[in-house]
């Protein structure tokens, strides 16, 4: 049995890391199962490792260029499916893959990144390819521009059909899911079970550990902090999904003598705006916040956990959520914004959360309803357009705001930037304003307040149970009975569609889980 790996690109990033730890976890299980792994992809590999061939221990890896596999979206033109279905069953054939001992694991499909793919992969699966459909990200999810392009591109006049386009379903094409929300969003689309695979990531420690006094050192000394300062790391790519508006705040009412260093700026020109807003307002208030201290003009990552005293998320979104594992495992306490319909996954298996909460409340007197009204209806209403919905009605938008109200407070994740920023500036210039927020919120003190002892038993634990259920090698013996599965499904069955395939639009896109700043 071989594979081959199907991603955009292997620029370092988050996918491109789980495509390195997943060939790094089938290694782990033993040639017996797999001897050969083929990266396909679109030509780009800025930060890929080199060495990863010289790591392996039992399996073989090499790399096929498909040029047309890379992301359209500059390059524009409608898609080509079948060019492109071509060119990657060259390569494949070339690298002694065919279609009856090669699984295909296809990473991010339907996103939107390019237009030919879903399409080719349908025409790889009439070929007899068997295939693992791994999602990662939905379109579907409040990715509104990814969605529209979809749309616009491969069914402009026929919304409704879209998701048969994007999800093609036959016995021998498998989908696997991050975590059980997607999992179950894919089973109530018609995805069957047999179908269907749990595939979490695996999570490893820092390969290059720190001793936590020489990091906390160069960290200091880089910022000017001194050794009675908690050290509060966002470990993040501030992209608007992070909610780094969240995070400018939990520094606006932390205790004294609390540095926060966010790692990353965003890479995608259509972020760096926001980016930069948040970043003039902790200048502007004289927030004590330092921004790239990761990256080339930064520290590793594993320098910045051991240097931590505290992991902040707040984060409103997440594919698998590595800031709640990876933190686990350098024993630092993750603290800021829960998000349980990822982190259930993990509270199942006995990770705990003490510092987390779902909600930040703010006072919604500070707004005022008709404000919250009119962000509500501007951000969701476009929003709605881009995925080909008609304007949500006015009492339904009432209504929304009313469950979105919890004791006269709305969560401070629901607000857009522009109110985002109104709260921050006011907890900041005003000592009452301060106390009330806290008040509601005593975590955001307490979390980084409370003794490192207090956390010291739950990060032992912690460590324990992601060493133990994330490790390379269940890993890798979880993606090669997957593996298994799917090379032995029967080749006849037709290609076809999921029967409820609108049902993952509608999981998504609702106005409770409308976050008006990720948009």
């Amino acid at each position: 049995m071989r594979s081959a790996i199907v991603h955009y690109h292997l620029n370092r990033g988050g996918v491109t890391q789980v495509v390195v730890n997943h060939v790094l976890a089938l290694d782990a299980a033993g040639r017996q199962a797999l001897d050969f792994v083929l990266l396909v992809h679109g030509g780009q590999r800025a930060g890929f490792p080199e060495d990863l061939p010289e790591q392996l221990r039992g399996i073989r890896v090499r790399e096929a260029v498909v040029p047309e596999l890379a992301y359209d979206e500059v390059a524009g033109g409608g898609p080509r499916p079948r060019v492109l279905a071509d060119r990657i069953e060259s390569v494949l054939r070339q690298s002694g893959c065919d279609a009856a001992n090669t699984v295909l694991h296809v990473h991010n499909h339907a996103l939107g990144k390019n237009l030919s793919l879903p399409g080719a992969l349908g025409a790889l699966a009439r070929d007899g390819y068997a295939m693992l459909l791994q999602v990662h990200d939905f379109a579907e999810d409040f990715r509104p521009a990814n969605y529209r392009r979809l749309r616009m591109a491969l069914s402009p006049d026929a919304p409704d059909r879209l998701p048969s386009l994007l999800y093609p379903l036959a016995s021998h094409v498998h989908y696997a899911a991050l975590n059980g929300r997607d999992l179950a969003v894919l089973r109530e689309a018609g995805v069957p079970a047999r179908q269907l695979h749990l595939l979490p990531n695996p999570v490893l420690p820092p390969a290059d550990a720190e001793d936590a006094a020489t990091a906390r050192a160069r960290v200091a000394e880089r910022i000017g902090m001194g050794s009675n300062v908690r050290y509060v790391l966002l470990p993040v790519r501030g992209i608007r999904r992070k909610n780094l508006g969240e995070a400018l705040l939990w520094a606006a009412v932390a205790p004294a003598r609390t540095a926060f260093g966010f790692t990353l700026p965003p890479l995608n020109p259509l972020e760096q705006p926001s980016y930069a807003r948040w970043r003039a307002l902790a200048t502007a208030l004289q927030l004590p916040c330092f921004f790239d201290m990761g990256g080339e003009a930064g520290f590793r990552l594993a320098e910045n956990l051991a240097a931590c005293d505290r992991v902040l998320t707040t984060s409103l979104a997440e594919g698998f959520g590595f800031v709640f594992l990876e933190p686990c495992l350098a024993h630092r306490p993750v603290v800021g914004r829960d998000l349980p319909e990822i982190t259930g996954d993990f509270v199942a298996r006995g990770v705990s959360f003490a510092g987390l909460r779902p909600r930040v409340e703010v006072p919604a007197e500070w707004l005022g309803r008709a404000a919250l009204l009119d962000m509500l209806r501007r951000g969701f209403n476009t929003t709605l357009e881009a995925y080909g919905r008609p304007p949500a009605r006015d009492k339904d938008l009432e209504a929304g705001l009313d469950a979105k109200l919890r004791d006269d407070c709305i969560d401070f994740g629901d607000l857009d930037a522009a109110l985002q920023e109104r709260v921050v500036r006011r907890v900041r210039e005003d000592r009452r304003a301060q106390q009330t927020l806290l008040a509601s919120n005593p975590f955001l003190h307490d979390a980084i307040a409370t003794h490192d002892r207090e956390y010291a038993a739950e990060a032992a634990a912690n460590a324990a149970i992601v060493k133990d259920a994330y490790s390379l090698q269940v890993s890798g013996q979880r993606l090669c009975e997957i593996y298994r599965g799917v090379i032995d499904s029967p080749r006849q069955e037709p290609l076809g569609s999921p029967q409820e395939g609108q049902r993952i639009v509608d999981a998504f896109l609702n106005l409770l889980r409308f976050r008006p700043v990720r948009v």
